[in-house]
């Protein structure tokens, strides 16, 4: 069945797997502190904007609404995936960051003496349960869902580029490390496809919907 998934999907999963790959060599040259501020060049009032609004779209509450409107348009299968990959995935997160309660940017910062001018005044800042990121988690596996279900897989791409969007939001806005949503990443695909062969094996009906 994985397989068949994969063959299936091999767009969305090659873009996945090279997002995985890139940041994997990114987070090799740089230490921890130095990630996270390269990966910041850039601030401005545009940018804070656009990057406040697209974090909103990994919000829980956003994901929920977004599988009650594809249940009420009777994409039921859709929307079964969807909350049910989004459930796991969030499940998996909390239990990782309650083990390894891990300082956000804003206190590891702090706590190393180095300076950031780019943290925004206008969102409360998180100080710990920075790994992994719940919103890219969230994000990626609402990306698979939609991305193995939609029989047009030219939109996998765009699934994709959003995910990754949200995911850099997250680094944008203070909230997370690079490393935390290059996890988060492959922590929401890897949970959809489990969530699917899961659904396959105990509910082999569920695409029927």
């Amino acid at each position: 069945m994985i397989v068949r998934l994969i063959q299936k999907n091999y767009q969305f999963i090659i873009g996945w797997l090279l997002f995985i790959l890139l940041g994997l060599i990114y987070l090799y040259n740089f230490d921890k502190a130095s990630s996270f501020i390269t990966a910041n060049p850039l601030h401005n009032t545009s940018l804070d904007y656009t990057f406040r609004v697209i974090t909103t779209l990994g919000d829980g509450l956003f994901i929920a609404a977004l599988g009650v409107l594809l249940f009420i348009l009777k994409a039921k299968r859709h929307s079964l995936l969807l909350l049910a990959s989004f459930a796991v995935s969030g499940i998996i997160v909390q239990l990782i960051k309650i083990i390894s309660p891990s300082p956000r940017p804003s206190l590891f910062l702090q706590q190393q003496h180095i300076d950031y001018p780019y943290f925004l005044g206008q969102i409360t800042l998180h100080n710990f349960y920075s790994f992994p990121s719940g919103h890219t988690a969230a994000a990626f596996a609402v990306a698979a869902s939609l991305a193995f279900l939609l029989k047009n897989k030219s939109y996998s791409f765009i699934f994709l580029m959003m995910a990754i969007l949200i995911g850099y939001s997250r680094i944008y806005l203070g909230q997370h490390f690079p490393e935390d949503v290059v996890a988060g990443s492959a922590i929401g695909v890897v949970c959809t496809i489990a969530t699917m062969v899961i659904l396959d094996r105990f509910f082999p009906k569920w695409q029927q919907l």
